[in-house]
């Protein structure tokens, strides 16, 4: 189940260029994989690369965020 981390963290985080880049990086290769951009696909993912469940959970957050950000959705 997804942690929650509040929207302040989140937004401070993607502010780092790095950490935006990386999850546009993410947000872009679940879509060019013709995957649903939903938690359980993006921790599926995580999964497949060896990612540490909290890391993952924060990935998938950020993703959520950046998101919600764009007004595109999930």
């Amino acid at each position: 189940m997804m942690q929650a981390f509040p929207n302040e963290l989140l937004d401070d985080l993607l502010s780092l260029h790095e950490v935006r880049a990386d999850i546009d990086v993410t947000i872009e290769t679940v879509r060019a994989l013709g995957l649903p951009l939903r938690q359980d696909t993006i921790r599926h993912q995580a999964a497949l690369h060896q990612i540490e469940p909290d890391r993952a959970e924060l990935i998938v957050a950020l993703v959520m965020r950046r998101l919600s950000s764009e007004g595109s959705g999930p």
